[in-house]
Parts: C-alpha cells; sequence; structure tokens
C-alpha cells in the first residue's frame, strides 16, 4: 500500500482537507468528491451526484479513501463494492502510513473526555504524543513532520470511523460502554456493536515481538455480560476497570477532581489501567496529579457562567439520552434549593423517542424546555410528568429567561443544556451549538 500513487478522497469537510495535504505533499494523483461545491473549484474536485462507475474505473485509483459521515451502503457504492476497487476509512488508511503506537478508545459515551484525560496525564509525564481522531484533530494530521516524536497517538474513535477498519491495530483499544445509538444509520443494536467491537483488531501479519507492551483491550467490568461471547475471539490481554477500583488506590483522592460526577470515576478508572499498560512511571501519582489538574472539556457539563444563582452548564455534546441521563445524575447531591430547568431538542433521528420516557424517573428535574425539531415530540412524550415549554430556539429560550431574571434576580437555578439529540436541525454541529448557548450566557 505504500506504493500508492493514485487516491479518491471522499467527502471535503475536515478530514478530506487533512487527506488532500497528505496527497499533495506525497505528489499522488488525486481526485476529490464532496456533495457541496467547494468555495474555490479546481479541476481535480466533482460533486457526488455526478459521478459515475465508468469514470472511477478508468481513473483507476489504488484506493478511494472515505470519510467517516459517508454512508457507503446504499447509491453507488453497492455498484463499486462489485468492482475491484479498494475503499477504506481515513483511519485505516492512515494507519499504513504511521508507525506511532495507538491508544484508541470508543463507546456510547465519555469519549472525548477520557481521551482528553490520557493526553493530560501524558503531558504531566512529559510524553509526546498526538491527541486526534472523532477529537480534534484528523488522525491524517499525525502525518506532519511536527508530530515524528510522538511516542503515542490517542485516538477518538466513533462507529462510523470503526466501520471501515481491516487491518488497524491499536496497541490499547478501550471501549467506554455501549448503549443504542445512532440507530439511524444502523438497522439493530448488533450491527452498532460490530462497528465498535472493530477497534479490538489485529493484524496478524504484524510483527508484534518487539512492542514494549502487549496488545491490550479494556472493557467496562458493568456490561462484561454484553461482551461474553464475544471475548474469547479476543486476541488481546483482556482488562476491565470500574469506578470502583478508583477507591481501592491509596493517594488517590477522586474528591479533589474539577469535574461534576461521580460517571468521572469510571473514566478516569480507564486511564489507571492505561497508564498501567504502558508502564507508566508512578502512575498513581500521575492519576491523582490528572484528577487534580483536569478541567471540562468544552461542551461536556462545562459551567459557562452564571447569572447571580442562575447557573449554566453547556452539555451540547449530549446527543443521546444516556448522556443526558449522566449529566442529570450529576446533580443529585447538588443544593436542592436551586431548581433544575432542563434544556432538550435538536434533530430527530427517527419518529420514536420513547427512550424519553425514562427522564420520568429523575424527579431532580423541575422543568423541561425545548428548541428545535424535537420539540413537539418531547411534549407530547413528557407533558403529564413535567412542565414543558416549547421555546423553539436558544434566542427563545433566553428571552423567557431574561424575563425571569427581571422578575426575580434572587431566583436559583441550574440551567442544563443537554439537548439528547443531534445539532444538524438549526446548527452546523454541536460545538457551534454550545458556542451559541455560551454567547447567550456571556450576554456577547
Amino acid at each position: 500500500m505504500n506504493t500508492v500513487q493514485k487516491i479518491v478522497i471522499w467527502g471535503m469537510g475536515v478530514t478530506g482537507q487533512s487527506l488532500l495535504k497528505f496527497a499533495q505533499k506525497k505528489n499522488l494523483d488525486y481526485i476529490c468528491i464532496d456533495k457541496k461545491e467547494p468555495s474555490s473549484p479546481t479541476s481535480f474536485f466533482y460533486l457526488e451526484e455526478t459521478i459515475q462507475l465508468e469514470f472511477l474505473c478508468d481513473f483507476n485509483p489504488d484506493a478511494i479513501v472515505v470519510s467517516p459521515g459517508i454512508d457507503c451502503r446504499s447509491g453507488i457504492w453497492l455498484k463499486i463494492k462489485q468492482k475491484p476497487i479498494l475503499v477504506l476509512g481515513e483511519i485505516e488508511f492512515v494507519s499504513l502510513y504511521s508507525k506511532v503506537p495507538v491508544i484508541a478508545v470508543t463507546g456510547t459515551n465519555g469519549k472525548s473526555t477520557t481521551v482528553n484525560m490520557i493526553s493530560k496525564a501524558l503531558e504531566i509525564s512529559s510524553i509526546p504524543h498526538f491527541l486526534g481522531g472523532n477529537w480534534g484533530i484528523p488522525y491524517a494530521e499525525i502525518l506532519e513532520e511536527k508530530y515524528q516524536d510522538a511516542q503515542y497517538a490517542i485516538l477518538e474513535l466513533s462507529s462510523f470511523q470503526l466501520e471501515s477498519i481491516k487491518t488497524f491495530t491499536p496497541l490499547i483499544s478501550v471501549l467506554l460502554n455501549i448503549t443504542p445509538s445512532h440507530m439511524e444509520r444502523y438497522a439493530h443494536f448488533e450491527e452498532y456493536l460490530d462497528a465498535k467491537w472493530n477497534i479490538f483488531q489485529v493484524d496478524f501479519s504484524r510483527d508484534f515481538s518487539k512492542s514494549p507492551i502487549p496488545l491490550v483491550a479494556l472493557l467496562p467490568t458493568s456490561q462484561e455480560s454484553l461482551f461474553f461471547d464475544r471475548l474469547k475471539n479476543l486476541h488481546r490481554e483482556l482488562r476491565f476497570f470500574s469506578k470502583e477500583q478508583l477507591d481501592k488506590l491509596e493517594g488517590v483522592f477522586y474528591s479533589k477532581a474539577k469535574l461534576i460526577g461521580e460517571h468521572n470515576k469510571e473514566n478516569f478508572a480507564v486511564l489507571y489501567q492505561v497508564l498501567l499498560s504502558i508502564k507508566c512511571e508512578k502512575p498513581e501519582i500521575i492519576l491523582q496529579k490528572t484528577i487534580e489538574e483536569f478541567k471540562p472539556i468544552a461542551h461536556r457539563l462545562e459551567l459557562c457562567g452564571q447569572w447571580s444563582d442562575i447557573l449554566f452548564f453547556n452539555d451540547s455534546k449530549s446527543t443521546n439520552i444516556t448522556s443526558t441521563i449522566t449529566a442529570i445524575t450529576s446533580f443529585q447531591d447538588f443544593d436542592p434549593t436551586f431548581q433544575l430547568v432542563l434544556i432538550l431538542g435538536g434533530k430527530l433521528r427517527g419518529p420514536d423517542v420513547t427512550f424519553l420516557e425514562v427522564l420520568k424517573n429523575y424527579s431532580r428535574i423541575n422543568e423541561i424546555w425545548t428548541i428545535g425539531e424535537a420539540s413537539s415530540l418531547i411534549h407530547k412524550k413528557l407533558s403529564s410528568s413535567f412542565k414543558i415549554l416549547e421555546l423553539t430556539n436558544l434566542t427563545t429560550i433566553f428571552q423567557h429567561l431574561t424575563e425571569i431574571y427581571k422578575n426575580d434576580s434572587k431566583i436559583k437555578m441550574i440551567i442544563l443544556f443537554s439537548p439528547s439529540f443531534p445539532s444538524f436541525d438549526q446548527f452546523k454541529n454541536f460545538e457551534e451549538r454550545g458556542n451559541i448557548f455560551k454567547k447567550f450566557v456571556q450576554g456577547v
């Protein structure tokens, strides 16, 4: 594969742009394909709707490299798969060029927080590394000269990125948790789990005899029964993690954490197992320093401001009910005189919102305010249990909140923006959604 001369880059978002830089640096012959017209039209760019199979066959690429958002299960892809054309995801493609050992993390929730915890710990340990994948910057950036000294590549990986794995073999593979998600893409839960399970792929043609540590798989004790039938074919050293492990470590005090919520104990337990796996010196000391220094990542239960006793938490990264429930339970021991207002809503993945019924078990919620495409269905499903205000968008939310504050400046409230739905009905992504929320909070 290292003799590749011609590639098709399919999808020209952030990932595609990084692949384009790589192709240009290597003087490869390439074409780029996307659903949208580029801001600066060029001769090598083609619209997806205009591409013909004959054209691709005539170009005769060594590989088509697809971005994570590309669904290769319909349309022209059904014809491409019948031809001897190699189709690779970005992760698989880049792994053929990068020799930096990978610490890979996936899961339905907690991925971004965990990879940033690992990065912080390696920073404290003065270990040069790369942090990217689904978080931060594309994996393709590791091929840049500035990362030539990296000892590890820490990658957050989504199910979309893992679907196309063939030989990509992380040194350490972590599955944090798994609950039904992205069911608009997968026919059933097992298909989603299959995609996640690809993180434990092992390329048996590679020589791992000189590796300083064995190939490690980290899995949550709490879900062991779900994976039981798959463990016999893991081909890795298996280690389980749980938040109870953290309580048993001498010199480790979670009470000094800057993070809200007991659920982060489990993420730190993952970090500890990673430190042990890479044979980090004084792992308990590094773990404790990370606990004390690590701050919430942007858009994940982020305290982003307050108006007197109205506290605002930006959890825009929440795109499923499990992450929203995790956010709500983080306030179980918070001052009960503070009302908790939950802001829900966004783009519907489908007409079935039965999953919202689990919120009826959480009496900590005082009111629910809704935004976006899902508003009316949220109201229909939950209005018998909660006071629901359909407020359409964030502008209306803050107009309503401003009136409340004017009438009672001493009111105590937690405004928890944990939407539980994707952002694409009103925003480009969850980052834009969270940033606009923060701008309203800060009066910008």
